[in-house]
């Protein structure tokens, strides 16, 4: 890393210290404990949001399935087979959305300090 850069993050990490009354070494605390938490939960929220959508998608298969989409006497789908079904698959698009994010997650739970020096580099742009 360069000196500059680093002298550049060393005197933002101790004017936020200062300015907070801590100790730099306190608030350094801080943000690696936070870049785990944050890890930790936004990885929680997509395991959560892998089952929500497989129960979904589960419950809406089998009701489509059951009697079929559509009722027998008239031309209009079942509500809520279809209902389900599209619940579920907008519940599968977030949770594909949220699994692009889940390695840098993942990251932040291993190796909570390179999280904590980004977001200090973050403050100095």
């Amino acid at each position: 890393m360069d000196k500059q850069i680093q002298q550049e993050i060393f005197s933002r990490l101790d004017t936020m210290a200062s300015k907070l009354g801590v100790a730099a070494e306190h608030l350094w605390e801080v943000l690696v404990l936070h870049a785990y938490t944050e890890g930790i939960v936004n990885l929680a929220l997509t395991v959560f949001m892998v089952i929500v959508s497989s129960i979904t998608l589960w419950i809406g298969l089998k009701r489509g399935t059951k009697d079929g989409f559509y009722n027998s006497s008239k031309d209009y789908p079942k509500v809520g087979g279809v209902i389900s079904v599209v619940g579920g698959a907008i519940c599968a698009i977030t949770t594909c959305v949220l699994l692009i994010f889940a390695s840098e997650w993942f990251g932040m739970i291993v190796n909570p300090e390179y999280h904590a020096w980004l977001e200090i580099s973050r403050l100095i742009k």
